[in-house]
């Protein structure tokens, strides 16, 4: 399965999953297939997002990418699910594309470490110094780590983006368990838990990305996928004012 064909997963299922909270009342039967279903997007675009931060040429592009969407994304992201006119809560709660931009960030900060101490490693050791400094520098640059971790999931909770510190656990463990797939369907299981008992459905998601073939496959400007984002909330906010 290649990278197109993950994408447009993730987009029908994103889709399905805003159709079904916008449109279908929490009491229909419908609701909650439409939501168990829904939770197969995330995980997809958190696997995708580390594929792209492996592979981009240009990472700074990549992150004002983001950021330009997100805030592109808020308004109809907070008209879509919220009504800001009535209820301030919607200040509270920032667009998925927030917790995307907050993930690459923890990535891309990890991997500037990783390539900092790998370098004062190999000079320690061209210096032919003892084990115990190489220890010590590998012990900072864990702690270093996992700093970073902590200071993108405090960002995600304190600015409320959608799916929290969980979305940011999310990235970091496909970035981190990527070659070790048991360690990985361990992680996904305990983080989705802790989002609740309809978040564990996440991990069927899993299925689909373990048949990723490291393929782009069929060509798709990326500025498409990007802006269904903000343009199907907005079909939603007129499919919702029609029906009320």
């Amino acid at each position: 399965m290649s990278g197109y064909s993950l994408k447009l997963i993730a987009v029908i299922t994103m889709l399905i999953d805003h159709v079904t909270a916008v449109i279908i009342p929490p009491s229909h039967p419908f609701y909650f297939i439409g939501r168990a279903i829904g939770r197969l997007s995330f995980p997809i675009f958190c696997f995708l997002l580390v594929e792209g931060y492996k592979h981009t040429s240009n990472l700074k592009k990549y992150l004002l990418r983001l950021l330009a969407f997100a805030f592109l994304s808020e308004f109809p992201f907070d008209f879509a699910f919220y009504n800001p006119l009535e209820n301030s809560s919607y200040l509270y709660h920032q667009n998925i594309f927030f917790t995307l931009l907050i993930g690459l960030l923890v990535l891309a900060l990890t991997g500037y470490i990783k390539a900092y101490f790998r370098d004062k490693r190999d000079e320690l050791e061209s210096l032919g110094s003892g084990q115990t400094k190489l220890n010590t520098i590998s012990l900072v640059e864990n702690l270093l780590k996992i700093l970073v971790l902590i200071i993108g999931c405090l960002m995600a909770f304190i600015l409320r983006t959608d799916y929290s510190y969980v979305g940011i656990l999310m990235i970091w463990a496909f970035y981190r368990y990527r070659n070790n797939r048991q360690m990985l369907y361990i992680w996904l299981l305990m983080i989705n838990i802790m989002y609740g008992y309809l978040q564990v459905l996440a991990v069927a998601s899993l299925f689909f990305i373990s048949q990723y073939n490291g393929e782009r496959g069929k060509y798709v400007n990326k500025y498409i996928f990007y802006g269904f984002y903000p343009i199907h909330l907005l079909v939603l906010i007129i499919f919702k004012l029609l029906l009320t």
